[in-house]
């Protein structure tokens, strides 16, 4: 696992869901492509994002986990 490199194209609740417990098992690489803006549906369905990040690039908000 620690040499695995998975990709997840678009960041919704599951796949929030499914990227905490890959990093929690120690995967090597995680890649995120996803260029929407969050909305308000997404608060509900995941962990990574707040009321103020409404509007904001999903990316860009991902990023500050590093």
């Amino acid at each position: 696992m620690r040499n695995a490199t998975i990709m997840v194209i678009r960041l919704r609740g599951t796949a929030t869901e499914t990227i905490k417990n890959i990093v929690l098992a120690g995967i090597g690489k995680l890649i995120i492509v996803d260029d929407e803006d969050v909305s308000a549906e997404d608060l509900g369905a995941g962990f990574f994002f707040r009321d103020e990040d409404v509007g904001k690039k999903v990316i860009l908000l991902i990023e500050l986990f590093r």
